[in-house]
């Protein structure tokens, strides 16, 4: 089983946010150590299966892809503090899954276009962050909004790319496109995954727990 930069990327991002679990104990945040640990394993697994058997992974992207939207979902909507801004990301998130069960319901296949329609989903959530970060000048000298901030970015970096790469996804095996022997498909996740890894990481880096605590 042969690991890309963006598993050890991964990796890094989980054992920093293991080595900070004090700071971010008692905050939403401390939720990214089970989560990037399952999505780790899980791209392990994947990885595993493909390499060694030619098993495809559909299946488990199939479950896996609304249950991350469904998470960063989740950041998003403790980083908010307005109600209009909140409702609007449920009603995104809620008609997001809803869409997910339908199509797969009818399909029994992986549709990704459902992948594109979610990174466009995670743009406009991080867009509104970014909008309220600048509303507000105390977000400045906020260690936890500096963290938000960095996770937003991350965010809208790796889904803004997915969101393009996906949406041409036909047209990409059409006309054979790749880079560096892989389809574009491919390579273009792995290498923003760098970025939103990363992001992530500084973010864990930089979390301090508001004295008046952002509640889990």
């Amino acid at each position: 089983m042969i690991l890309g930069v963006h598993h050890y990327i991964e990796l890094l991002s989980l054992i920093i946010a293991i080595i900070r679990y004090r700071e971010l104990k008692g905050s939403f945040v401390v939720y990214f150590i089970p989560f990037l640990l399952t999505v780790f394993l899980l791209e392990l697994v994947c990885n595993y299966l493909y390499t060694s058997y030619n098993v495809s992974s559909k299946n488990i992207y199939t479950v896996l892809n609304p249950v991350i939207h469904c998470f960063y979902a989740y950041t998003f909507y403790k980083f908010f503090t307005q109600k209009s801004r909140k409702i609007i990301l449920l009603i995104g998130i809620v008609g997001f899954c809803l869409l997910c069960a339908a199509d797969y319901m009818l399909t029994k296949t992986f549709n990704n276009y459902l992948i594109a329609i979610g990174g466009i989903m995670q743009v406009v959530f991080a867009c509104l962050y970014f909008y309220q970060y600048l509303q507000n000048d105390n977000n400045i000298k906020s260690a936890a909004s500096t963290s938000g901030l960095w996770i937003a970015s991350g965010v809208l970096i790796f889904y803004s790319g997915i969101s393009i790469c996906f949406s041409l996804y036909h047209y990409i095996i059409e006309y054979d496109l790749k880079f560096l022997g892989l389809p574009l498909y491919q390579i273009i996740p792995r290498y923003l995954s760098v970025i939103l890894y990363s992001s992530l990481s500084i973010a864990f880096l930089v979390w301090k727990t508001p004295k008046e605590k952002i509640s889990l």
